[in-house]
C-alpha cells in the first residue's frame, strides 16, 4: 500500500495522541503532539536527502509516495528478531518501542488513508 508523506505524518501524530499521551499526565502531554507536527518537515527533508536510496530500495516511488507495507514488513521482522529498543526522545525522555508499536503505527497510518484518523 502506497501512502503520502502527509498520511505518514498524520499516522505518527495519531500514534503520539493515542499511544503516548495517555501514559503522561504533565505538561509533556500537550507538547508531544505539537512536537510531532513541528518536526514533521524534517521527515520530508530526510526523504528528499535520501530519495535515490529510498527509491532504489522500493520504499519510495517517483511521486514521493511511501511503500508502507514494505516498510512495515522490514521493521516488524527486525523488531521481532532483535526485540524492543529504548530511544531517547526530547521532552519524553526514554521511549521503549517494540514490534507491537510498529503494528499500531502501521494501522494508524492505514487509518489516515481510510479517513478514520
Amino acid at each position: 500500500m502506497k501512502v503520502s508523506i502527509k498520511n505518514f505524518e498524520d499516522g505518527a501524530y495519531a500514534f503520539a495522541v493515542q499511544e503516548l499521551c495517555p501514559k503522561i499526565d504533565d505538561w509533556r502531554k500537550w507538547c508531544i503532539p505539537a512536537a510531532v507536527r513541528i518536526f514533521a518537515p524534517t521527515a520530508k527533508d530526510y526523504i528528499n536527502k535520501n530519495r535515490t536510496t529510498l527509491m532504489s530500495s522500493g520504499y519510495l516511488d517517483e511521486n514521493n509516495n511511501i511503500e508502507l507495507d514494505g516498510l512495515y514488513d522490514t521493521f516488524h521482522e527486525i523488531a521481532e528478531k532483535v526485540g524492543p529498543i529504548n530511544q531517547p526522545v526530547p521532552i519524553i525522555g526514554s521511549l521503549t518501542l517494540s514490534s507491537k508499536d510498529i503494528e499500531t503505527l502501521y494501522k494508524l497510518i492505514k487509518g489516515t488513508v481510510a479517513g478514520i484518523y
